[in-house]
């Protein structure tokens, strides 16, 4: 429904969102929105407002809030995430959309603790894609969600869902590939990194399959973090590997 109590410039415009700027309150969007429910874990919701007032003379403003599960990062506001023309993006953690007091990004370490994972939850990640160190293209990366349809994310992959979209060929700009979403919980190997495994992809050239991604999170060896970097699998066509540096898959101290 509309916003109760909207500031003098949205109070009777059935307004969905309200922008402060320069003193004085805007009507972004009406309150009609569409709700998607993502299809991962956490549990997950996509609210998109996108009959919204006018941005520039061809466009109107779409405004994309993602709620996810936290308990952790538990806020009663969303926070603002990005803005790309005429498109802006906020991110809510809350506990409202958690089922359990332990559900989230996280993963059960070979010890029994609970490390979180929600510090690479909250945004995309970009990476290289990377044949015989030879740079042939880009990706996107999402961490216990899926990509956004939207221009900065995996709109090039849609429909979906798709928790990683690549781009294999820098000079093709029209070719995208969804490499799958996320399928099962986080794992902690005996070696120390976390697999995270992607399911469910686009068709694959060789045999019609569906294409899967593994993720490899590794502590890294020194204080500097690398990142991700995606390869094919040399062993399967229809798979490929991501291998990310990262702070947050070492093993937390516990007091």
């Amino acid at each position: 429904g509309p916003i109760s109590k909207a500031p003098e410039h949205c109070k009777d415009n059935h307004a969905g969102v309200c922008h402060h700027h320069d003193n004085q309150w805007m009507k972004m969007s009406d309150a009609n929105h569409s709700l998607t429910i993502v299809s991962h874990s956490p549990h997950a919701v996509d609210v998109q407002y996108s009959s919204g007032e006018s941005c520039d003379s061809q466009m109107t403003w779409t405004v994309n809030v993602h709620m996810y599960c936290s308990n952790h990062n538990n806020s009663d506001r969303p926070y603002l995430e990005s803005t790309s023309g005429c498109e802006i993006r906020f991110t809510w953690p809350t506990s409202a959309l958690c089922l359990t007091e332990i559900e989230g990004c996280f993963v059960t370490n070979t010890d029994g603790t609970i490390q979180d994972l929600e510090p690479l939850v909250s945004q995309t990640w970009n990476g290289a894609y990377l044949d015989d160190s030879e740079h042939l293209g880009f990706f996107n990366l999402s961490i216990c969600r899926n990509l956004n349809p939207t221009a900065s994310e995996g709109i090039n992959c849609f429909p979906g869902p798709a928790g990683i979209c690549l781009l294999p060929d820098i000079t093709n700009t029209d070719q995208y590939k969804n490499l799958g979403y996320m399928s099962s919980p986080p794992k902690r190997n005996k070696d120390g990194t976390i697999k995270l495994e992607y399911k469910n992809g686009g068709s694959c050239e060789t045999d019609g399959k569906n294409i899967s991604t593994t993720v490899y999170l590794k502590c890294p060896d020194t204080e500097s973090e690398a990142p991700p970097q995606l390869q094919n699998d040399p062993d399967n066509n229809c798979h490929y590997i991501i291998n990310w540096n990262t702070k947050v898959a070492c093993k937390q101290e516990t007091e």
